[in-house]
């Protein structure tokens, strides 16, 4: 996947992303920022449920299949019976897996969120995807659907980008961390452990950078009104010096004097 000068705005007014140019390969990449920093819509992009304000977003190859699993799972979405009803031995195997039972889905108002979640990610993999977008998978799950789902999100070899507040899966499962961070979106490498301790380090390299800038400003400026005291202090004592020469030197007594008479 691949985004060129991408940018996403919902209104003419403010870009929700801008100018985002980023390039993903094979494995898990972690996708991670402060809620409201645009991760949904960058996932979303990605997926191509929306396209971008400007520039481009495309993979490689272009017919490569997309599997989209977004935060809510509310209505049966046609893919999950499709799923429940094949008879092909992958998606027979996967249903054994995820524990999955076709009879669960004559209920599906009633179903835990966990448990429609289940029946999403599983309908997603059973399409072979070559690229699978996932938004906050594990949230309702208790521990052995969690340990099920993991495990098969673990097997998929396309490319996967995840939505998680929850570091522990990251670490699990991904490979590189996409940042979402005061409207910049980078790629580092690594889980997001391993990601973290990189940005962490770099930000405080830059803070000690600024720092060290700044004690050089404030060196700067006192170095400069030091100047300006010693040349106000010079320009004082010349003055001074000045003033006292003129009223004890005989000759500019005299003309004083005189011009006084004139003026009289």
């Amino acid at each position: 996947a691949h985004l060129h000068s991408a940018s996403f705005s919902y209104t003419t007014a403010v870009d929700v992303l801008h100018d985002v140019t980023l390039s993903l390969g094979p494995g898990w990449h972690g996708l991670v920022g402060e809620n409201g920093s645009g991760k949904t819509t960058l996932l979303r992009l990605i997926s191509g449920v929306i396209a971008p304000t400007s520039g481009r977003v495309f993979l490689d190859p272009a017919d490569a299949v997309i599997g989209w699993c977004p935060q809510v799972v509310d209505s049966l979405d046609a893919s999950v019976p499709r799923f429940a009803d094949s008879w092909e031995a992958s998606a027979a195997s996967l249903r054994a897996r995820l524990d999955l039972d076709r009879a669960e889905l004559d209920r599906w108002p009633t179903l835990s969120p966990g448990e429609r979640r289940r029946w999403q990610l599983a309908a997603a993999l059973a399409t072979r995807p070559d690229v699978l977008c996932v938004d906050e998978p594990t949230n309702h799950l208790d521990v052995e659907a969690y340990d099920l789902l993991v495990g098969e999100l673990a097997r998929f070899d396309g490319l996967g980008v995840i939505v998680s507040h929850e570091r522990r899966l990251l670490d699990l499962l991904t490979t590189s961390t996409i940042r979402l961070d005061k409207g910049v979106v980078r790629l580092w490498g690594g889980c997001y452990s391993v990601a973290a301790q990189a940005w962490e380090r770099a930000e405080a390299e830059s803070a000690a950078t600024v720092a060290e800038l700044r004690r050089e400003r404030d060196r700067a400026q006192q170095r400069l009104q030091a100047r300006r005291r010693k040349l106000t202090e010079t320009q004082r004592r010349d003055h001074s010096r000045r003033k006292r020469a003129g009223v004890s030197d005989p000759d500019a007594r005299s003309i004083v004097v005189k011009n006084r008479q004139a003026n009289a």
